[in-house]
């Protein structure tokens, strides 16, 4: 297959600037930002991620997030099967988000030779890497073994990690019990997350933010050395700047900084630190 015989499709977890999506041929699919009676479809771009962040804090009721319905991923995926042979979809974790089952829903009427649909395992920027291998390598015009195979390197060869400033956005989202949100809070405990494997993890639990972001130092030095390193934020610039900066010598290509998208900082609220990091040799 040629290069566009192969398109890549995720969803709005995603990081990635407009400029890469367009380059690389990546198509989003929207989703749901809700807040109270009003709903808006982000697509990515179309929020002031500054400004969200900003007045997070003091939204009661929090906004709460939601999967497209089927016919939206329908409408997109037939547009992109005119010009395309095949469709890669690589989407958030089923047992994190509803995204995975509209997905299926709403590519389950092509063909199946026409339609590859991966549960990532993961979110956000760590996803990025497994649509970015998964994007160069068909703009490259590989087959979609080697596609498919790209995106298992990518997947194996990644690692992140987010501390949270406060525990309130998980709970009023019902992520964590009223019980566990109250005595982080009383403890001014500020957690560590991984996800694996599609299942959220505690890494660890620090008493202040500052030995939060030293930790999430010391773990990319254990993992470093990294070809790309994605440094996120949710409006805490300064903390995203000084880890990027003690972590420059881990990484032999390029480091971006960037906000948390909506979609999953919601739920991790104002003041997250976290990054991804894809290491040297993942295509070996």
């Amino acid at each position: 297959m040629g290069s566009q015989g192969i398109r890549i499709v995720t969803d709005v977890s995603s990081e990635l600037t407009k400029e890469t999506l367009d380059e690389l041929k990546i198509t989003l699919i929207p989703g749901y930002i809700n807040e109270g009676d009003e709903s808006v479809l982000f697509d990515g771009h179309n929020l002031d991620r500054v400004r969200f962040y900003s007045e997070l804090k003091d939204k009661d009721p929090l906004p709460t997030t939601a999967a497209p319905a089927p016919g939206i991923v329908q409408e997109i995926l037939d547009k992109l099967s005119e010009e395309a042979e095949h469709l890669v979809l690589i989407t958030l974790p089923r047992n994190l988000s509803a995204y995975q089952e509209s997905f299926r829903l709403g590519s389950e009427h092509l063909p199946e030779d026409r339609v590859t649909l991966i549960d990532s395992g993961t979110v956000g920027s760590s996803q990025d890497t497994q649509v970015l291998a998964a994007a160069e390598t068909a703009q490259a015009g590989d087959s979609l073994e080697d596609v498919l195979a790209a995106i298992t390197r990518a997947r194996s060869n990644t690692v992140s990690a987010a501390a949270l400033s406060t525990m309130e956005n998980l709970r009023r989202s019902g992520r964590v019990n009223m019980a566990q949100a109250g005595l982080a809070t009383l403890l001014q405990i500020k957690p560590i997350l991984e996800v694996v494997d599609g299942e959220v993890v505690t890494h660890a639990r620090v008493r202040t933010f500052r030995k939060a972001r030293l930790e999430l130092l010391r773990m990319l030095k254990d993992e470093g050395p990294f070809e790309r390193l994605v440094v996120e934020h949710a409006n805490n610039e300064g903390d995203a700047n000084w880890l990027a900066e003690q972590a420059a010598d881990l990484v032999t290509g390029t480091t971006h900084i960037g906000l948390i998208s909506p979609i999953l900082g919601t739920h991790l609220g104002q003041g997250a630190l976290g990054y991804t990091g894809l290491k040297t040799g993942w295509r070996d």
